[in-house]
This record gives structure tokens, sequence and C-alpha cells, in this order.
């Protein structure tokens, strides 16, 4: 999550129930690793996440690889995102953006008909 979160952050993490478009997530990959990425959509192969400096999808992840929800990252000893409000505002304008850049696309493929 090179936009929101670096390697070497530290992260709080809280139980929740399941994720809202936008929020950040912990959740363990197919290798048994902590992965902390933003929540996108879920389908019935399992919920989507994407880290923001990555153009692709990760893999479904099953509801039992599911840690919870980033309440606070740390930086350098400082905490630079409390509750979350800073990275939920960065999910939001990505997933818009990402709603706009495919609804242009497909209204280019329609014109080209």
């Amino acid at each position: 999550m090179g936009r929101t979160i670096r390697a070497g952050d530290e992260v709080l993490i809280e139980p929740a129930n399941k994720p809202r478009l936008g929020e950040v997530w912990a959740f363990c990959d197919e290798e048994a690793a902590i992965v902390v990425h933003r929540y996108v959509i879920q389908t019935s192969k399992g919920f989507w996440f994407q880290g923001d400096a990555s153009g692709a999808l990760d893999r479904p992840v099953p509801p039992e690889y599911l840690v919870g929800r980033v309440v606070a990252v740390v930086r350098g000893g400082l905490n630079i995102d409390r509750d979350g409000v800073w990275t939920r505002l960065v999910g939001w304008i990505l997933a818009l953006r990402r709603l706009g850049v495919a609804t242009l696309r497909r209204f280019r493929r329609h014109i080209r008909g």
C-alpha cells in the first residue's frame, strides 16, 4: 500500500464484522503471511482487496482469512492516522477514480461500436 501505508509502518487492528468499501484490512494469504490492503468488493468467491500501489486485485479472500480492520497507522513513532479516517477517504477517492476510468472505457467501446 505504497500510497497510504509504507513498509515498516505499524498498524493497529481491531475486529469487525466485515469490510466496507474503502477500508483497509489485514488478512492472511495462502502462505499464512499477513497482508494489509484496501477492500474493494465482495463476491461469491470471497472478499477482494487491492493494494493502493497495485494495478490489479488480489486473489479473493475467504471470510476465515480476515484478521481485522486497520484503525491506526504509526510511522516513526508518530500516529499518522487514527481510526482510519484518512485511509477511508483515500479509499473512496481511489474507488471513485477506478469507477470513472471503467465507465470511460465502456463509453469509448460503445462509441466505437
